[in-house]
This record gives C-alpha cells, structure tokens and sequence, in this order.
C-alpha cells in the first residue's frame, strides 16, 4: 500500500449515518488515514465539478444578456460610448 505524504491542516466535521461514525470510529490510524485521503479526495472532485457548472452557467448568462442587448439594438460603438462616458 503506497503512503501519501499529503499534510491536512483543515478540519470539518460531517454527519453520517451511525453505522459510518461506528466503523470510522473502529478503524485503525492507517485506515483512518487512507479514507480521509479518500474523502478529502472526492471532495476536491466534486468542488471542482461544482465551480467548472457555475462557470458554464455564468458564461450562459452572460451570452444570453450579450444576445439580447444586440437584439435590442446594442452596437460596439454604443456600448464604447456608454463605457467611456464621463459623467
């Protein structure tokens, strides 16, 4: 079994069925280990998975407003010109 060398600084605390809790609780050091490596690991998948859908939805967002500015008559030179207005 490879060791992973990985330092875990941060702490949270989750709730999980008794059963869980009872058998983490069991566990040896080793194998305490070896599943916070494995949680710690699923977790950073499913933030990252979590982040990439936000940012898809924001891209989505934002062209559908880009769209229906055009639509609505909203040219580059217009859009400069409100941007640069100084006022």
């Amino acid at each position: 079994m490879s060791q992973d060398n990985r330092i875990f600084q941060g702490e949270i605390t989750i709730k999980v069925p008794p059963q869980i809790a009872a058998a983490y609780s069991q566990a040896n050091a080793e194998e305490k280990q070896q599943l916070q490596i494995k949680l710690a690991d699923m977790l950073q998948e499913q933030l990252s998975i979590m982040r990439r859908d936000s940012i898809i939805e924001l891209r989505k967002t934002m062209n559908a407003m880009s769209q229906e500015a055009q639509e609505r008559g909203l040219t580059p030179e217009i859009l400069d010109e409100i941007l640069n207005d100084e006022e």
